[in-house]
């Protein structure tokens, strides 16, 4: 009985090994590390210029008079240039820019209760220091931007003859002129193509409340805007501006980083 359990046993382990040597040999494979991919870096220096137009509203109240003068539109071009830093994390941007633009935008009104003359401003040029922050999309940039501005524009009336309400003669003489550099805020928005590792293309809107200032203007002689022939008078400008620009860049440093 012994010998026919152990016989038994050995055919067992015999069947065993036979039927794992018919088994098809298990191979182990490493998966494949995942691919590298050439993306977009918007971060490093940037130099370029800008162009376009803008405009806003000036309100007049002339306080040495007592009278209310009424809103002008201003309207007109901007040209500049920008430069800047970026730092990108991941999809996100942040940044600071500086640009400087001229500008030409005037505009005008003849106040209702003094229509002997012909309220004008022009906006000479247009300063900005602003943080950016944004979401890229490889080459592709959506960002918001915000900081503070500086704009310089110049104040003047002009006589419009003999009218209802006074006489200012000659016609087109400028008896009352006035002018600041006003420091404000800014808000804005826009987007950057990178057409080249070097190469941007953008376009941007800034939208800058300036709030209301006191201004000092200065009469000719026999004139008078409220304090007396030839007297410096007190005007308060209540203004708001904005601008469109088309943006041209130029980006220094690495185009494109490596990324899983």
């Amino acid at each position: 009985m012994k010998k026919f359990a152990i016989a038994l046993s050995a055919l067992a382990l015999g069947i065993s090994a036979a039927s794992a040597a018919d088994l098809p040999a298990r191979t182990y494979t490493k998966a494949p590390p995942p691919s590298l991919v050439a993306v977009y870096d918007w971060s490093g220096f940037y130099i370029g210029v800008n162009g376009g137009g803008g405009g806003g509203e000036n309100c007049w109240n002339f306080v040495s008079a007592g009278f209310d003068a009424g809103c002008h539109n201003v309207r007109g071009g901007v040209v500049g240039g920008q430069i800047g830093y970026n730092w990108q994390a991941s999809n996100f941007v942040v940044g600071v820019e500086l640009s400087g633009d001229w500008a030409n935008l005037r505009g005008s009104n003849v106040p209702v209760l003094a229509t002997s003359g012909t309220d004008n401003s022009h906006v000479s040029s247009i300063f900005m220091a602003t943080a950016r922050a944004g979401y890229a999309w490889d080459r592709a940039l959506l960002y918001v931007k915000g900081g503070a501005a500086w704009v310089h524009q110049d104040y003047f009336r002009t006589c419009n003859g003999i009218t209802a309400t006074g006489a200012c003669l000659p016609v087109g003489f400028t008896p009352t002129t006035g002018s600041e550099t006003r420091v404000g805020g800014v808000v804005g928005a826009g987007f950057e193509y990178a057409v080249t590792n070097n190469v941007i293309l953008g376009i941007e809107g800034d939208f800058l409340p300036l709030g209301t200032r006191d201004n000092t203007f200065n009469a000719r002689p026999t004139y008078s805007c409220g304090a007396g022939p030839g007297q410096p008078c007190t005007i308060a400008v209540k203004e708001n501006l904005w601008t469109v620009t088309g943006r041209l860049g130029w980006k220094f440093g690495g185009p494109v980083v490596a990324r899983y």
